[in-house]
C-alpha cells in the first residue's frame, strides 16, 4: 500500500494552515546536481516548444491536530528532486477533489500528453503555491483548480474536506476534498469545454457513483494507481 493516512476527516472550516521555515537541507553537491538537471530540463522543454516555469511552491512539513504546517520551496527544486530520484526529500503538497455530479457521477480527467503521468486518468488536482492574501491556501488552491480546469465558480458546488494522505511512492501529501456540484454530468462537460485555463486534462472521464461504477473504475488500467488504491480501500459511496 502506498497511501498512508496522516489526517482523518477534519471539518473544512476547522482546517488551519501555518507557513514555517523549511526543514529541507540541500548541500552544495546536491544543489549542483539540481542546477545541472534543471538545465537539461530547460533544453528539453525548449525543443518541445514549452515555456518552463519556476515559481514558488509549498512542501509539507507536519500536521498537528487540525493544523497543517507548510514551507516554501520552488518548482525547480521540487521537479529536479523527483528527476534525480531524491523523492524522499520532496514532500510535495497536492490538493485533490472527488467530484460528484447532481446525477451521481464521479468526475475524473485524462491528463494531457505532457508533464507527469501523461494520458493517465486521475482526479482534478493541483500543486499548492502561495496565494496573496489567502487565509487558507489549501482551500483556495482547490477552488482555483475547480475554476481553471472545470469552469466551476464557488457557488456551483459544496466543498468538504475529507482526508490527508501521504503517498509513499511519490513522497507527496494529498489533501482530499469531497465536492458536490449542482450540475449534471452533461452540464459539467459543457463547463469543461469553455474553461478558461484548462491546461491539465484532454477530456473528462465519468463513472457512476455506485458499487458497479466503482468496480469499473478500479479495473481501468489507465487509472492512476493511487486513485485505484483510494477507492479500493477507503471510499464509501
Amino acid at each position: 500500500m502506498s497511501l498512508e493516512l496522516v489526517l482523518g476527516k477534519p471539518e473544512v472550516n476547522n482546517l488551519k494552515v501555518e507557513i514555517v521555515k523549511s526543514s529541507l537541507v540541500i548541500d552544495e553537491k546536491l544543489q549542483k546536481e539540481i542546477n545541472k538537471d534543471w538545465e537539461l530540463f530547460l533544453e528539453d522543454m525548449k525543443r518541445k516548444g514549452i515555456k518552463a516555469w519556476n515559481g514558488k511552491k509549498f512542501r509539507f512539513e507536519k500536521v498537528e491536530g487540525n493544523k497543517v504546517f507548510l514551507s516554501e520551496t520552488d518548482f525547480k527544486t521540487n521537479l529536479c528532486l523527483r528527476r534525480l530520484n531524491k523523492m524522499q526529500l520532496r514532500n510535495n503538497v497536492v490538493v485533490i477533489t472527488n467530484i460528484v455530479t447532481s446525477d451521481n457521477y464521479l468526475v475524473f480527467g485524462r491528463r494531457k500528453n505532457v508533464g507527469v503521468n501523461p494520458n493517465v486518468i486521475a482526479w482534478i488536482a493541483g500543486g499548492v503555491e502561495p496565494i496573496e492574501n489567502s487565509k487558507n491556501v489549501l482551500i483556495d488552491t482547490m477552488q482555483i483548480e475547480l475554476k481553471e480546469e472545470l469552469g466551476l465558480d464557488i457557488n456551483d458546488y459544496e466543498l468538504g474536506l475529507n482526508l490527508v494522505y501521504k503517498s509513499i511512492e511519490q513522497s507527496a501529501y494529498y489533501v482530499y476534498f469531497d465536492t458536490k456540484t449542482k450540475f449534471t454530468k452533461d452540464e459539467i462537460v459543457e463547463r469543461f469545454k469553455t474553461a478558461d485555463e484548462n491546461e491539465e486534462n484532454s477530456e473528462l472521464v465519468f463513472y457512476e457513483n455506485t458499487k458497479k461504477g466503482i468496480e469499473q473504475l478500479i479495473n481501468n488500467k489507465d487509472m492512476l494507481s493511487e486513485v485505484t488504491e483510494y477507492f479500493t480501500n477507503d471510499y464509501e459511496s
